[in-house]
């Protein structure tokens, strides 16, 4: 009966994750991907811009470094001021980099009383140049005039510190409700010229990809550097509306996930590309990881994850114990402890081959509400 249900469980898993051959085809192209969807009443501003942060040190000066943390601060707060807080489906922030610049792409829903005001103001912006903007902005600090919630004064400071024309959109939600959206490109050369990707395929496969979800963390970068403390200090900050999130174990398994990428990725020009994907599901939180991975690594992974989703419960205890005993065997906690707190559910994995990097594993698992 075990393996019947065993079968069964691994091959609807492997009809979800095998969907994402195509996502992980058009995310390749960007050397870094930061996708939040869910709730902006729980304010994870500040986790966002610290993950791409993470993600800028090695690249840039420390000056530049503050200014795009300002700005995407900045950018992500506009759906916290703006979001009418009725479809967390349809909030998000999206930061991505192609080689020339930094995408910032907000979307929320918002009430429809709120956009001419809202949309007078952008133009307004959009309408003036970086000495018009400087003069602008110190009129309302002069005066005091800010506008409600400090909106006004946001978004000329996006225009002035990023350059760049505020690329806005309204369309149709509700007879109350529209949604607003707003893309703001950020040069990372300087004197270069801004990128003229606007990044819709990548943005539509990623909301096509999680639209029926509650809410998802999606992060496709590099996994040598630390970002992972600042994801885990946005499910900390989640623990209201996810026990799961703000589960020590869960928090455990997710580290020793991520370590499994880190252990096992191949690095390419110094860094070792993967994603992480969260997705807060109806009864379930399911994580799941990609990375390029040699042959050699793969059958050793496969052949694991094959004797952990056959073993019980009690088989699982054994050979967590035996290999805490076992000092020759290096590492070798990390899928086990996975697997235990994961069950009943399984560990299920996926191979696609890439044509820029080669073999990648897709390895995705659930964890219930106990």
């Amino acid at each position: 009966m075990f393996a019947v249900v065993h079968i069964i469980s691994t091959f609807i898993m492997m009809e979800q994750i095998s969907d994402r051959s195509e996502l992980i085809n058009v995310i390749s192209r960007y050397p870094f991907v930061m996708y939040y969807q869910g709730d902006y009443q729980e304010r994870p501003t500040i986790s966002i811009s610290e993950i791409v942060e993470w993600n800028l040190k090695p690249h840039l000066k420390k000056g530049a470094i503050r200014r795009i943390v300002y700005l995407i601060i900045e950018v992500v707060q506009n759906i916290e001021r703006y979001s009418a807080h009725i479809d967390s489906g349809k909030d998000y922030s999206l930061i991505f980099s192609d080689q020339n610049s930094l995408h910032l792409v907000t979307q929320n829903v918002v009430f429809n009383d709120s956009i001419d005001e809202l949309k007078q103001r952008l133009d307004d912006v959009n309408s003036k140049n970086k000495e018009e903007l400087k003069e602008a902005y110190m009129d309302v600090l002069s005066t005091g005039e800010g506008t409600e919630k400090g909106a006004g004064l946001g978004l000329i400071d996006i225009a002035r510190k990023s350059g760049s024309f505020l690329d806005y959109e309204f369309n149709d939600y509700s007879d109350d409700h529209s949604v607003y959206s707003l893309h703001v490109t950020i040069p990372l050369v300087k004197d270069g010229a801004i990128s003229i990707d606007r990044g819709t395929e990548l943005i539509k496969i990623l909301n096509d990809s999680f639209k029926e979800n509650k809410s998802s963390v999606f992060y496709s970068g590099d996994f040598s550097n630390t970002f992972l403390h600042a994801i885990l200090k946005l499910l900390n900050d989640s623990k209201k509306s996810s026990e799961i999130a703000g589960n020590t174990g869960f928090q455990h398994a997710l580290i020793e996930i991520t370590q499994n990428v880190l252990k096992h990725g191949v690095k390419f020009r110094e860094m070792i590309p993967g994603y992480l994907c969260l997705e807060w599901k109806e009864n379930c939180l399911q994580a799941s990881t990609a990375s390029v991975i040699t042959d050699k690594d793969l059958n050793s992974m496969s052949e694991k994850l094959d004797m952990l989703n056959a073993a019980s419960k009690e088989e699982l205890d054994e050979i967590s114990e035996k290999a805490l005993l076992d000092f020759s065997v290096e590492g070798g906690l990390g899928l086990i402890t996975v697997a235990q707190l994961s069950r009943p559910n399984l560990l299920n994995y996926y191979v696609t081959d890439l044509k820029k990097f080669g073999k990648t594993i897709i390895f995705t698992t659930q964890f219930s509400n106990q």
